[in-house]
């Protein structure tokens, strides 16, 4: 097709090399002034917090740093998807340089000087004899999910004294308060922000855009991309709500014409779906968590990087796992619809979705096409960053024995925590040295820091943390007699009714009235989450199936992605927490008495993949992509494998999920490698200037 045929780009720069020319200056960067200055805080042991946009080079901190340190440290390297970490496993291998890989499915040379892992991963690991001198947190926003936050918290403050970290964010406005908290722990931090991006943005109106197009070239929304690419602005990246969104907005995109179709090898092609192929052609591809890893790592994203690809479109779920840059972003609305309703896209997320506009090295400038129904790029904000609302119950209870006092270890725990200011352990007053002198206790009793209350009944009400007793004391329905003569009833209505971790384990039956640890609290301190109420809670049921159990346990990370006859919250694991725990909601443990992430349809998947039995026609729905069952099986497996640790075996109530766990594991595939993913063609490595035809 001749030049006459095409809208041709508008001012594609001369200086733009071949993929193959720019892949061979990796080993010649030159470090901007303030990473050496990261660079030299690590050498002189100290911790670095940095913060930097989106394609700043942070990583290349570490990697200059690990340069010099890999023959005599050990590192491990936390990221918050198992696709992250098989992505830097990969990168890392292909320089040469020995790297572990531990994610929920693999667990590969762990005894390598640096470790890539997902964080929850590498944290079980440590308390099973991983170690390490040095840990990376990358995306250290995460402190401030609410999921998984206190995950974040449990990892980095059980790590032993002399390890250091670098925590890694390109969306954090207020890195000084990590600081802050590791200067508690003793750990000598330096800061290093820099705000300056390597590629500036400009916003470009998507009208203007769709005005520079003949009329018969599609819609609205195809004529504003193609307008995009007759300007220059391709490669351009989409983010949208949901998957559904992305691949019908992909098959839009494909109908622009195109001056070249993109030609996949056979290994290209094995992988594919055949609808992901048939755009592919058309150099346009969807990125969503429905796809396999090799899909989205093998195809979709070493094409995008080598810029063969005119539109991606990725969900606004996995804006956090997109791991390359294109020159323009747009985003398709400033909303999305979740099962509690509308929900505005966060700022600091706006943020990183942005910031993927613009490829250092490639590109000048980068884009940010805003149309009407857009947020404008000044909505980009970083985030102040603060603690999740959850608390880490293995890290306050971590190492108790069933029947141990749990005060001593709860009530010095928030001096310790990160945002201490946020966090009340509910043991404030009633722990206190000052409380023991006001029951009268003697002075050499009270000198003793932090001295234990042992008669519940020197108080009428015989409570023993904060929260219960402001409830108590307010109580209008059923009032306590005693409240209203009690010596302690104004110190009691000074306390406040807001729910503390103490509070919330006396209320699960996880300590008792005295506050000792129950064999409930024992088992649910051994793991990190929620999955530890469940694991408590099925060894406390007479006549279990354990062997079925272990399948139902795929049920705690299904959320709505599996749909049943039963219904989202249906199921036997969801009835047995509703009747031992109530209809309550624990921030980051339970809604409504059931774990947040739980959802009916995953046992059935994990025991067919466990027989190799084919998914039923039910669960070959497009909803249910393989990349779902994928990750559903990964995060099953991880904790079937936890429940295989000999300590279970000790605990009597525990042996037969023990027993049944190692049994499902013997007929569990061993992962050894990664699968090889296929490598970009000659043609496909050469730079592609993208047209619109005619």
């Amino acid at each position: 097709m001749g030049a006459t045929n095409l809208l041709e780009p508008e001012g594609i720069p001369a200086r733009l090399l071949d993929m193959d020319a720019l892949a061979s200056l990796g080993g010649l960067v030159i470090p901007d002034p303030w990473q050496i200055e990261a660079i030299r805080a690590l050498r002189e042991n100290n911790s670095v917090v940095v913060t930097a946009p989106t394609g700043a080079g942070k990583t290349l901190i570490f990697e200059k740093f690990w340069e010099h340190a890999q023959s005599t440290q050990r590192a491990i390297y936390t990221v918050p998807t198992r696709a992250l970490a098989n992505d830097k496993w990969r990168e890392w291998g292909a320089r040469g340089w020995r790297v572990g890989l531990l994610t929920g499915d693999c667990s590969l040379d762990l005894s390598a000087p640096l470790v890539v892992a997902t964080l929850e991963a590498a944290w079980g690991a440590s308390t099973h004899g991983l170690s390490a001198d040095f840990w990376v947190v990358d995306e250290f926003q995460m402190l401030a999910d609410v999921r998984r936050g206190f995950h974040y918290e449990a990892a980095i403050v059980s790590r032993p004294q002399a390890t250091r970290f670098l925590f890694l964010s390109g969306s954090v406005a207020n890195p000084e308060i990590l600081a802050e908290w590791l200067g508690r722990l003793g750990k000598p931090c330096k800061v290093i922000k820099h705000s300056e991006r390597p590629v500036p943005i400009e916003e470009v109106d998507a009208g203007e855009l769709e005005s520079s197009v003949p009329a018969h070239l599609g819609d609205k929304f195809q004529r504003i991309f193609a307008g995009a690419v007759a300007r220059n602005l391709a490669p351009v990246l989409l983010f949208t709500p949901h998957r559904r969104d992305a691949e019908r907005l992909a098959k839009k995109l494909a109908a622009i014409p195109l001056n070249k179709p993109l030609h996949l090898s056979q290994e290209q092609e094995a992988i594919c779906s055949q609808d992901l192929r048939k755009l592919l052609e058309q150099r346009v591809a969807y990125h969503h968590s429905g796809m396999t890893y090799a899909q989205r790592a093998g195809i979709v994203e070493p094409l995008a990087k080598a810029g063969q690809l005119r539109f991606v479109v990725a969900t606004l779920g996995l804006s956090a796992g997109v791991n390359f840059s294109l020159r323009s972003v747009f985003v398709a609305r400033g909303s999305f619809l979740t099962s509690e309703g509308e929900r505005e896209i966060a700022p600091h997320d706006f943020l990183q979705m942005v910031g993927r506009a613009g490829r250092r090295g490639l590109d000048e400038v980068g884009y940010y096409i805003a149309a009407r129904q857009s947020l404008p790029l000044s909505y980009a904000k970083p985030l102040r960053l603060r603690r999740a609302s959850g608390a880490p119950w293995s890290i306050m209870l971590g190492g108790l024995q069933e029947n141990d006092d749990v005060r001593p270890q709860a009530y010095g725990f928030p001096a310790r925590a990160f945002d201490a200011a946020e966090l009340r352990s509910g043991l404030e007053q009633s722990f206190s040295v000052n409380y023991v002198k006001n029951i009268g206790a003697s002075d050499a009793v009270c000198s003793r820091q932090h001295e234990k209350l042992d008669k519940p009944t020197q108080l009428p009400c015989g409570l023993l943390n904060d929260t219960a007793r402001a409830r108590l004391v307010r109580r209008v329905q059923a009032p306590y007699p005693a409240c209203s003569s009690c010596l302690y009833r104004l110190q009691c209505e000074a306390m406040s009714p807001q729910p503390t971790p103490v509070w919330w384990w006396a209320r699960l039956g996880l300590v008792d009235r005295a506050m000792r640890l129950t064999k409930r609290g024992w088992i649910a301190s051994m793991f990190l989450g929620s999955e530890g109420l469940v694991i408590a809670a099925l060894a406390e049921q007479e006549n279990l199936d354990a062997h079925a159990a272990i399948f139902e346990l795929a049920d705690l990370f299904a959320a709505d992605r599996f749909p049943s006859e039963e219904g989202r919250y249906g199921g036997m694991i969801a009835r047995i927490c509703q009747s031992m725990y109530g209809n309550v909601c624990v921030p980051g443990y339970l809604e409504h008495g059931i774990p947040l992430d739980y959802g009916t349809g995953g046992a059935e998947i994990v025991e067919r993949f466990v027989y190799r039995e084919r998914i039923s026609k039910h669960n070959l729905q497009e909803q249910l992509a393989k990349g779902d069952r994928d990750r559903l099986v990964t995060e099953w497996m991880s904790l079937v494998r936890q429940l295989c640790n000999d300590k279970f075996s000790q605990i009597k109530s525990l042996e037969p999920l023990h027993s049944a766990a190692l049994a499902v594991c013997e007929l569990l595939p061993r992962l050894e490698d990664l699968p090889e993913l296929p490598v970009l063609t000659a043609e496909q490595r050469s730079v592609f200037r993208h047209f619109v035809a005619r």
